[in-house]
Formats: structure tokens, sequence, C-alpha cells
């Protein structure tokens, strides 16, 4: 019978590990932008797309911002990514009634996923009147039509949803929230499009949110 040593184990520290781990991250980044990269010049062949279409810049210059760590890729909170979602975030207080909480430039093509709101101090108006609606200017509730009642900083729109938050069901939502989870589209041609909200009420007093706009853009 013959015994077997086994030799020495390779120990890794932990730090190394951890930078292992970011440039493996790293590394696939760079092959994902590659490959959308020589997709993307497939499909603009096959289409006749012209050369300078944006559908042909998905190389990894669009994942600059990208950032590997131990959670992951991660993407910076309103920064504009091309292929991948992004959110853009807008602070609205009471006594600025309306405003945009997005703009699509001219010649993009959004697929808004979701728009929903998170009160950080109650909307006070006399008689508990005050609204809070956001879409465009062809259905201005089209995205979320807001009472009273759910913008409020201890509101919860369902069980186990966090405090503040609305519009994250469907339900909640207007006539561009669409109950099987597809996105809106928006591809304005000629001038920009805006995702305008409006806060209306008896003599406002109080009140402030954040509007979230989660998108993802493919040209």
């Amino acid at each position: 019978m013959t015994n077997e040593t086994s030799g020495p184990k390779l120990k890794i520290p932990l730090a190394q590990k951890q930078q292992l781990y970011q440039a493996i991250i790293a590394l696939f980044t760079v092959a994902l932008g590659i490959v959308l990269t020589l997709s993307a010049q497939y499909v603009s062949q096959e289409f006749g797309l012209p050369a300078g279409d944006p559908v042909l810049e998905l190389g990894t210059s669009h994942f600059a911002n990208l950032v590997a760590d131990t959670y992951g890729v991660t993407t910076p909170i309103d920064a504009q990514n091309v292929g991948l979602p992004s959110v853009v975030t807008t602070d609205i207080v009471f006594g600025t009634a309306t405003g945009a909480a997005a703009t699509i430039p001219d010649g993009e093509i959004w697929l808004v996923h979701s728009v929903f709101v998170q009160t950080t101090t109650n909307f006070n108006c006399t008689g508990d009147n005050c609204t809070l609606t956001i879409g465009d200017d062809l259905d201005v509730d089209g995205f979320l039509a807001a009472a009273d009642a759910s913008i409020q900083a201890t509101f919860t729109e369902a069980t186990g949803y966090p405090a503040g938050f609305y519009g994250i069901e469907a339900a909640s939502g207007g006539a561009y929230t669409l109950d099987d989870g597809g996105p809106f589209v928006y591809a304005p041609s000629g001038a920009a499009q805006t995702i305008d909200y409006v806060i209306a009420g008896t003599d406002p007093a109080a009140g402030a949110a954040t509007i979230y706009v989660v998108y993802t853009r493919i040209q």
C-alpha cells in the first residue's frame, strides 16, 4: 500500500482574489462591448443603415462608466448608457409646479421600462387634495397619476414595499404603463420629447420627492 502525500496548497490573499475578480469582470465587459459592436455592424449592414448611425458606435466607449467591484458591474445613476439600462432622477418640490423629469433628444430611441416616485417629505395641500402626474404633451398622466394619499413619506404601495414609493405596481400607472411588462417606446423625430411632471392641489404648503425614470437607449 502506497502512502501519497499531497503537495502544498496555494493560498491567495483576499486582496489579490478581489483584484483577480475585478480583472475578470473588466475583461468580460470589454468582450461584451466587442460582441455588441460586431453584432451592431452586422445588423446595420443587413438593414442598410448609414455608417455614421449610432448603432455602429456601440463599442467599448459606451462602457467607460462601468465599474467592476466585488458586487459585479455597476454604472452610475444619471449617466446614459447605450444598450444597457439607465436611470435618470429628478428631485421635485411643492414650490415648482411643473418641469421635465427626462428629455429624449431628437433621433434617439428610448425603451422606458418604469417611472416611479419616492416621496421624502409629505405633500400637504388644503383639503388634502395634492396630486402628482407624470406623462408627456400627449398624455399628462401617461405614466403616473398619484393622489394625495400616495405622495406621503409613510405610504406603502403594497405589502412588503418600502415606504414612500409609488408607481412600482403596473396598476398604479397610466396608459403608458403596460401590464405585460413591455416598455413604452419614445423615438422623437424632428424635435426632442420630454417626460413631464405636474404638481397640483389647493395651496400646496409642503412636499418633496424624487422621480425615477428607468430606460434603455437603443439608438
